[in-house]
């Protein structure tokens, strides 16, 4: 199942941004789609998942893409257990960032 985790998403440095949390609906692997859309000055944009299964406690998270260009990249996670996963987003080196998250679940 695909899930628009974020169309839009502005990022400004040092601010983390978190997506709603994602049901795997029994799914146990997932493919997270970033694209960096816009950015001022030269990006380092951090993508990272976590996992959990009430929607409010999270595991460590698991870092899954980085950006340090405009573009489009894509990381597959497998062996998923939990009900849940969430996106986030750090922008730790330039001004401001334009990011869009999609999340596809599916089986192993």
């Amino acid at each position: 199942m695909f899930v628009q985790a974020a169309e839009q998403l502005v990022l400004s440095q040092d601010v983390t941004a978190y997506t709603r949390a994602i049901d795997m609906g029994g799914a146990n692997a997932v493919e997270v789609q970033a694209e960096l859309i816009s950015a001022v000055s030269a990006p380092t944009c951090v993508v990272k998942m976590a996992q959990g299964n009430d929607g409010q406690n999270w595991s460590a998270e698991q870092d899954v893409l980085d950006f340090d260009a405009i573009g489009t990249k894509r990381a597959r996670l497998a062996s998923i257990g939990a009900r849940f996963v969430r996106i986030r987003a750090l922008l730790s080196a330039g001004t401001t960032a334009v990011l869009a998250i999609g999340v596809n679940t599916a089986d192993d």
